[in-house]
């Protein structure tokens, strides 16, 4: 989930033990606009195991929802790819004590 800006993220409840069940609770939500003048929210769920939903509001309607349930066919895929900054940062520590250690011996 990308939780930057206007949008708030959750997690009430994560778990996993290797061999065993992924359990967790997540959620999302992001408004925009100003109640009685274009208000909307849309909020979205997570319950490992369980379902995920959706929920639309805005001004003129209270709530409208989609609620999907997991079934046994349905599966999460976990990567752990880094990201492009996650490489930069690396070969920046790793180039910094060599750039460090050449210019000590150019003094000696």
């Amino acid at each position: 989930m990308n939780c930057t800006g206007a949008r708030r993220c959750g997690l009430s409840e994560f778990s996993f033990t290797p061999g065993g069940a992924l359990t967790f609770d997540a959620y999302d939500s992001v408004e925009y606009g100003i109640w009685r003048e274009g208000w909307s929210r849309t909020s979205r769920g997570f319950q490992a195991g369980s379902r995920f939903y959706t929920v639309y509001e805005n001004d003129w309607t209270v709530a409208s929802s989609a609620d999907y349930d997991f079934t046994a066919r349905t599966k999460f895929a976990i990567s752990a790819v880094p990201e492009p900054q996650t490489w930069l940062m690396l070969g920046a520590g790793m180039a910094l004590p060599g750039a460090a250690k050449r210019r000590r011996s150019r003094k000696a």
